[in-house]
């Protein structure tokens, strides 16, 4: 008897360092509670739709989100995602869920996920932990309320990651030295604190765009993007920090966003072109040493109220000024030029302009502009300079 009492203990304590190998839990298959009704639809390759099941709930309002009818244990979702035998029984290989409560933090760090997910309309009561997690399908977080941290440096992924349709996440976005192979969609969402992208990788897009709302600092340092950046239309509240970033295609700021801390784009290498064009900035634009294989746009009304530094930067097309509006110093010494420089057309500059050691191989126009204040205008002994007045 004691041999046995003794190998109880055993299993008992080696199980606990295994949690899943024995947490199919029992409500899984009682279709009476919410995370058993959840099952029998993903089973059935169906939507798990708490919307239909209890009534619709918009997850920006805490209101009527506790009733058992649709509330989850997140341990329900790290089963079903990561325990083998559970995830053969997903038709398909998809989990989708809408307008659920989620109880909780979803720990799903450092796992294998297979199935394609979809969390939509829903609210998570915690944080989602996907640190170093392993992604074979798509991630959709779409329409859903995060209450807490969303953690997922490290991560992999060889699809693309949604985290848009105007979600909102409560805490830190963490995506530090994370790999998407696809697109990272965070379009139309709402990110209440910091974003930190630090040697973010992304294989095809990465969408901060059409009126997604960062309420703190963002912070792409070094990250690489396969195609396109996309931050139009959107609004930063502190400090845009993308500093040694690499852009494969295109960077896009334009579109009326507003950027209310500095913008630092130093040593950036952009693919395509750079377009602020319509853009507002409250502090400093930084883009010195930075190379840009297209044409750079900051016009067409666009506003900077800080500094524009574009020392040593490299354009190998058109640099356009026009229309817009300079408050403070434009600093571009060093600067190179494959194109032409247009600072014209109504364009105002109130402070000091500093050109000198620039190389523009096109022409440098200032026709129809305007140089106000008392700031210092230092040009290149240049030719080609259109009507400076």
């Amino acid at each position: 008897m004691l041999r046995i009492a003794v190998l109880i203990a055993v299993l008992t304590s080696l199980a606990s360092f295994w949690p899943h190998a024995g947490s199919a839990h029992p409500a899984y298959d009682d279709p009476n509670t919410a995370a058993g009704w959840a099952w029998l639809q993903i089973r059935q390759d169906k939507i798990a739709d708490f919307n239909e099941r209890c009534g619709k709930l918009d997850p920006n309002v805490e209101t009527g989100w506790d009733h058992l009818c649709r509330k989850i244990p997140p341990q329900f979702l790290v089963d079903v995602l990561t325990v083998p035998r559970l995830q053969d029984q997903l038709p398909r290989h998809r989990f989708r869920l809408r307008g659920a409560l989620i109880d909780g933090t979803i720990d799903l760090a450092n796992g294998e996920i297979g199935p394609e997910v979809w969390i939509d309309c829903s609210r998570i009561e915690g944080d989602l932990i996907l640190t170093y997690s392993q992604w074979n399908r798509p991630l959709s977080f779409l329409n859903s309320a995060l209450a807490g941290k969303f953690s997922a440096s490290g991560m992999r992924s060889t699809s693309s990651v949604s985290i848009s349709d105007h979600d909102v996440i409560g805490g830190e976005l963490n995506l530090m030295s994370a790999k998407i192979d696809g697109t990272l969609n965070m379009e139309t969402s709402s990110f209440m604190a910091k974003v930190r992208g630090d040697s973010l990788n992304i294989g095809k897009y990465l969408l901060m765009r059409d009126h997604a709302n960062f309420g703190d600092e963002v912070n792409l340092i070094g990250a690489k993007v396969g195609r396109n950046l996309e931050i139009s239309s959107s609004s930063v509240a502190k400090a845009l920090t993308a500093s040694r970033i690499t852009v494969e295609g295109d960077l896009f700021l334009r579109g009326r966003p507003s950027f209310r801390g500095d913008v630092n784009l130093t040593g950036a290498k952009v693919g395509g072109t750079v377009a602020m064009d319509s853009s507002s900035f409250d502090a400093a634009l930084i883009a010195s040493e930075a190379t840009v294989a297209g044409d750079f746009f900051v016009n067409d009304h666009a506003t900077f109220h800080g500094d524009v530094n574009l020392v040593g930067a490299n354009i190998g097309g058109t640099v356009a000024m026009d229309s817009s509006s300079f408050d403070a110093k434009l600093i571009a010494s060093r600067l190179t030029v494959v194109g032409s420089i247009l600072m014209h057309g109504k364009a105002a500059f109130r402070g000091d302009i500093n050109l000198v050691g620039s190389k523009i191989d096109g022409t440098l126009n200032m026709e129809t502009s305007s140089f106000m204040g008392n700031g210092e205008r230092r040009f290149p002994k240049y030719r080609q300079v259109s009507a400076v007045k």
